[in-house]
């Protein structure tokens, strides 16, 4: 790292290097030579790693939004409405609490055993919601789907911070957030046709296949991506090489090698140390690990006691002292709480006259905001990630973390008017359709 990188803001880095005859991006956090390193990873290695993780984010949507459908029969062994919206409520404590008390395990222990923990949570809520025959057992049982899935919404960012750079993360949360949409608005719409077929209990037995089917595909695919690097410095300005692991810049013309300092050392040592190791000899510095050793059940990170209780507490402060993060976090949780109400006034009014819809009508409702939120994932993804190399190309290289925020702006109008749409199409409608009934008795 460069004594100017030094001076910039938190999170603000050199993005393009626009002294070339053609712009070239910048990998940001820098890879190292090691093939053990995330980053580094083949395609297929971060794709399979990724899309267990998409799964994952997937299910818990289904777990935390199926519910919707069966309100119905719900009713019919004595539990009431008020009783289901309390178990929604403690449903979505528990992704709040959860996403919290995880933290700092995952840092200490690895990414692995906290998913591998929150998947048998889940599994447990589905089994205990298939039997359940109370409204105590709904509001146990929803808790602890909340408590399995609240890592969905912190150790998955997590995960994309270890696989992916910079330029590539708004894609990565696109993807996360279309996942998150399908499980939340298709997700009913499956279990409302099982609901209709075979039951209320099936749609969560088959909740619970499904859970069993990933949690074995995890344990044997699932590889840790928690990582130490063991950063040796070298000249940035005359090391070559060619080899395929070594850390690569990309340009217009495609990926090109591209010489990295490594911040193990000050910009005066970097300068003065060339490693002028051979492919053979980095080799066996660094050596891959075996597969027993990829899949390991615990990997325990060099931090200190007092880090693992400050990650406790940390995400608070930070949330405080940086606006543009305060505001992302506020914006996602009021569209969290927005799938919530969706769902519960959906239930509530569509069951009923003049609606009377069945459970797979209520669910195929989904449908309309399944399809504007893939319109969002694209334009808060791929179109992100587009949008901050322009704007970084724009301002002499640099990339500053609000530029992401630019692509909120559609969402400040489209959003609220989508919103007052619904409730004033929910309550009009419905005294129309009531007023024609009235009117042909």
């Amino acid at each position: 790292m460069t004594s100017a990188e030094m001076e910039f803001p938190l999170g603000t880095i050199k993005l393009e290097e626009l002294t070339r005859s053609h712009a070239e991006i910048i990998l940001h956090p820098t890879p190292t030579d090691d093939p053990n390193d995330p980053l580094n990873w083949s395609r297929w290695r971060k794709a399979i790693n990724f899309s267990l993780v998409n799964f994952y984010v997937l299910m818990t949507f289904v777990l935390v939004d199926i519910g919707v459908v069966a309100y119905g029969p719900y009713a019919d062994i004595g539990i009431s409405y008020g009783t289901i919206n309390d178990g929604w409520a403690l449903n979505y404590a528990g992704l709040a609490v959860g996403c919290i008390l995880f933290i700092p395990f995952v840092y200490k222990y690895g990414r692995r055993p906290v998913y591998l923990f929150s998947m048998l949570f889940q599994m447990a809520s589905t089994i205990w919601n298939a039997k359940l025959n109370s409204g105590g057992e709904l509001l146990a049982a929803y808790c602890l789907a909340g408590l399995g899935g609240a890592i969905s919404e912190t150790i998955v960012q997590i995960t994309i911070t270890d696989l992916f750079f910079v330029h590539q993360r708004a894609t990565a949360n696109g993807i996360f957030i279309t996942m998150q949409n399908v499980g939340s608005y298709l997700g009913p719409v499956a279990a409302g046709y099982v609901v209709t077929g075979q039951g209320w209990r099936w749609m969560w037995w088959w909740s619970a296949i499904i859970l069993a089917i990933n949690l074995v595909l995890v344990i044997f695919f699932f590889e840790e991506t928690s990582y130490t690097p063991n950063l040796i410095g070298h000249d940035a300005t005359t090391f070559e090489d060619t080899d395929e692991q070594h850390p690569k810049s990309i340009d217009a013309n495609g990926p090109s090698v591209k010489p990295k300092e490594f911040s193990g050392q000050n910009d005066d040592q970097a300068a003065n140390v060339h490693d002028s190791v051979t492919s053979v000899e980095r080799q066996d510095r660094y050596k891959p690990r075996t597969y027993r050793e990829r899949m390991a059940f615990i990997t325990r990170s060099p931090e200190t006691e007092h880090e693992f209780k400050r990650h406790f507490y940390q995400p608070a402060i930070i949330l405080f002292t940086f606006p543009a993060v305060l505001y992302a976090a506020i914006a996602y949780g009021t569209l969290l709480s927005w799938y919530s109400v969706l769902s519960t006034v959906e239930s509530e009014n569509f069951l009923h006259a003049p609606y009377n819809w069945n459970a797979s009508q209520i669910g195929l409702f989904n449908l309309s905001p399944f399809i504007g939120s893939v319109v969002g994932a694209i334009i808060g993804g791929p179109l992100n990630d587009k949008a901050i190399m322009w704007l970084a190309r724009r301002n002499d290289g640099i990339y500053e973390p609000e530029m992401r925020l630019w692509m909120a702006i559609p969402t400040i109008i489209i959003c609220p008017a989508g919103i007052l749409i619904f409730g004033i199409g929910l309550a009009h409608v419905g005294c129309m359709l009531s007023s024609v009934e009235t009117q042909k008795g």
